[in-house]
């Protein structure tokens, strides 16, 4: 259910997030604000002549040729269907006034317009079909009535706002969003099966049902970006042929591994063009005597085995040193590549002017103790 819920959270805010692009012109009927609406709707009972205008096979018929072929064969079948409801989006967009915000990247305070999105979506169908169907011989028959349909609703509603200055970046976002969903589908069997010239005879009532309903009665996120965004001058940028892409955060492709070294139990030092960790003995360790144990050297006369420290190594491209609030770790990562630059430490970096390489940060270690 979560990721479901995440997959609609990012859904909507692409939805919102290109309709925000769209120019903004068009003068409403409030004097003091701005608006530009616009929608789409679709009506369900069309879904017949809009299946044949796309496909060139009209169902109607369809189901009058299958009903035809029945007949032929002797057998009495009524075959209905019928789909009704209506889906709508609407879309309207205005800004509403300025506030003063504080940036993260620290360059003070700034006035920004706010403008909102507004998205309103409602769905709501039935769709019925039913087969009754009677036949007979000398020696067996049916007279069955065979229904099933569904019904669903869906609600959205959300509430999407853009902080922008007069110079058209933007500083963040906010998304106040409720939704609604119910779906329920039946299914009905009726009637009798006979045998033996009507002798024998089985009744049939069978009657399964099944719903769904899900709501979220008000979920709301405020992001502020840590730099301004320059994505509306990209789209300003933008000619023929061009794509751009945008996101929020971090993904796959910039995701840092991590791996992290006790220090107490690793050392790490530099090795031509890479890293090279291995696990160093601290203690004076009481060893088991093993017999015929793999990695282990022979001991001597009485045919036993004696085990060392593990000695393993590890070979990384970018190594990090904590050592300040007790951690005194090592973080490594091979996701930087290879420079000897990296190779010297300053506190909780490896560059010798103190800063680091792009999304430097434990984001998850892999402890080797």
């Amino acid at each position: 259910m979560r990721k479901s819920f995440s997959t609609m959270n990012a859904v909507l805010l692409a939805v919102l997030l290109c309709a925000s692009a769209l120019p903004q012109s068009v003068a409403a009927e409030d004097p003091t604000t701005e608006h530009f609406a616009f929608g789409v709707e679709y009506d369900w009972s069309n879904m017949n002549t809009d299946f044949e205008s796309m496909t060139g096979l009209p169902l109607d018929d369809i189901l009058a040729d299958v009903m035809q072929s029945a007949d032929d064969a002797g057998i009495e079948m009524l075959l209905l269907e019928e789909i009704t409801g209506t889906s709508s989006m609407v879309i309207d967009q205005y800004e509403d006034g300025t506030k003063m915000i504080n940036p993260a990247d620290g360059s003070g305070s700034k006035e920004v317009t706010k403008h909102v999105t507004e998205l309103t979506i409602r769905h709501g169908g039935i769709m019925d079909m039913a087969m009754i169907t009677e036949w007979s011989d000398a020696r067996a028959g049916w007279d069955l009535t065979i229904s099933g349909g569904a019904e669903g609703v869906v609600n959205i509603d959300a509430y999407y706002v853009e902080y922008r200055d007069a110079d058209g970046l933007m500083y963040g976002h906010d998304v106040e969003m409720s939704m609604l969903t119910e779906q329920s589908i039946f299914f009905d069997l009726q009637g009798h099966v006979e045998a033996d010239d009507g002798d024998s005879v089985m009744p049939l009532n069978v009657h399964m049902e099944m719903g769904v309903d899900y709501s979220v009665d008000n979920a709301q996120s405020e992001i502020m970006y840590s730099e301004a965004s320059e994505l509306y001058q990209a789209l300003s940028a933008l000619e023929g042929g061009d794509e751009l892409h945008w996101g929020i955060g971090e993904g796959d492709d910039d995701y840092v591994y991590w791996s992290g070294m006790d220090e107490a139990d690793t050392n790490c030092e530099w090795s031509g063009y890479e890293y090279e960790c291995h696990t160093i003995e601290t203690v004076d360790a009481y060893w088991d005597i093993l017999y015929d144990a793999d990695s282990c050297d022979w001991y001597g006369w009485n045919a036993e085995y004696e085990c060392y420290g593990p000695g393993y190594s590890y070979y990384f491209g970018y190594c990090e040193h904590y050592n300040n609030s007790g951690q005194n770790m090592y973080a490594c990562t091979n996701d930087f590549g290879w420079e000897s630059d990296w190779e010297y430490y300053l506190y909780d970096t490896n560059y010798e002017d103190g800063t680091n390489p792009p999304g430097v940060g434990h984001e998850e270690w892999d402890y080797f103790n």
